[in-house]
């Protein structure tokens, strides 16, 4: 929650981050994408990388409560961002 909560809010509905729990993501809805774009971030979109902030392990426990709010098998349909 203090990490991400700020731009994602603390339900996931999103605020000046993009909503976690709808079906249209940007950087990809796999566990692995998520992951990676947590661990990683966009920095272009102003998203720090959180692995050197809080290690690989509380990053795949924060990838996991996203997942946790979709049903296994659920598509996530990718949208194709401008560049």
């Amino acid at each position: 929650m203090a990490s991400c909560a700020s731009c994602h809010s603390d339900d996931l509905n999103g605020k000046i981050g993009p909503n976690l729990k709808d079906h249209r993501w940007r950087h990809g809805g796999k566990p692995t994408e998520v992951l990676r774009t947590i661990a990683e971030g966009v920095p272009s979109k102003g998203m720090p990388a959180w692995a050197p902030v809080l290690g690989r392990a509380k990053v795949a426990e924060i990838a996991a409560f996203v997942m946790s709010h979709h049903q296994p098998d659920e598509p996530i349909e990718v949208e194709e961002v401008a560049q």
